[in-house]
């Protein structure tokens, strides 16, 4: 299926993620099946980086996010 596939990519660091992290899956949401990508950040991520993230199709996850998925997943 083209287009139909989700790209996600988890970091661990204690600062929060800045553009370094975002550029490469910029590169991979190229690819003709993948068509949205995840960062997932225990640290978050810088505000300015959030703006241009959403524009390319990039999901910011936090910690919190993760836990309101589990919560729904369990209901």
């Amino acid at each position: 299926m083209l287009g139909n596939h989700t790209f996600v990519k988890c970091l661990s660091q204690k600062s929060p993620v800045s553009m370094k992290a975002i550029f490469p899956v910029e590169q991979i949401l190229q690819h003709p099946q993948i068509n949205r990508a995840i960062i997932i950040s225990q640290s978050g991520f810088r505000k300015a980086y959030q703006q241009s993230a959403k524009l390319k199709a990039i999901q910011l996850w936090n910690i919190n996010d993760l836990i309101d998925l589990e919560r729904k997943c369990e209901h």
